[in-house]
């Protein structure tokens, strides 16, 4: 049976997760498992793939590197690497959640997500008026078409089109980009993975906003939104255990 997304009641069942083709495929991984994820081993069969570091036609030998039959990787000894990628943990909240407002104080959505969260204005022609926090302190106020919050996964994908900078995987670091700002004063910042950003839509804004996660599309209208690193997401690096920047050179060429 096809799910979308891995039950509560069957985390910690699956011990590796097999992804042939591109990144997106790594993505859809990524959101299946929202709680613990399993090593991810993905296959190199589309046409970049900065995910998917195995190539399709070394198949057979990097399964069995994976589970430990192949034969010895260099420096490497009782296991394989496995490169733990920072996830975010974003919560929605609407107003009646609040407790102030009457709510439990609980969310009223919650997404793990891998690359990146995106708050804009959607099909509304005027810009998004977005107020960025820190545990309550305010952080700067946003007027743009939008404003997304990225892993340094998700660096090399939409945030480094928005004019962000490339961040290397390790880097457990939470990007803040914004989209065609209304200022020149407001420039892509990278914070550390212990801060926990809430954006919310400014009272005097003159529309509501869309939030986008990872292509999952829900509209605002008055609500905060906060996030925070969650659980890492490890993929199983048996091929290269530096492919990062070789591939950023191929993609610009």
């Amino acid at each position: 049976e096809f799910r979308r997304v891995l039950f509560r009641s069957d985390w910690g069942t699956i011990d590796v997760c097999v992804c042939l083709g591109g990144d997106g495929v790594i993505l859809h991984a990524s959101k299946m498992f929202q709680g613990p994820t399993p090593p991810v081993l993905g296959f190199h069969l589309g046409s970049l793939g900065f995910l998917t570091n195995h190539p399709g036609n070394d198949m057979a030998p990097s399964l069995l590197m994976a589970l430990g039959r192949g034969p010895p990787i260099a420096n490497i000894s009782g296991g394989v690497p496995i490169t733990l990628r920072m996830r975010l943990l974003c919560e929605v909240f609407k107003f009646a959640d609040k407790v102030e407002n009457g709510g439990n104080g609980e969310p009223s959505f919650t997404y793990t997500i891998l690359n990146e969260v995106l708050v804009d204005r959607g099909p509304s022609p005027f810009l998004s008026k977005i107020e960025a926090y820190d545990r309550g302190q305010l952080i700067t106020s946003i007027q743009a078409d939008g404003v997304m919050l990225a892993t340094a996964t998700g660096s090399t994908a939409y945030s480094v089109s928005a004019g962000g900078s490339m961040v290397h995987p390790n880097v457990q670091a939470i990007l803040m980009t914004p989209i065609c700002p209304h200022t020149l004063s407001f420039r892509p910042v990278i914070f550390p993975d212990s801060v926990e950003v809430e954006l919310r839509v400014s009272e005097n804004a003159r529309n509501s906003a869309w939030v986008s996660f990872e292509s999952l599309a829900l509209y605002l209208a008055s609500v905060s939104f906060f996030a925070r690193s969650g659980l890492a997401a490890p993929l199983v690096s048996v091929w290269s255990l530096v492919g990062f920047l070789p591939k950023i050179g191929r993609a610009h060429v």
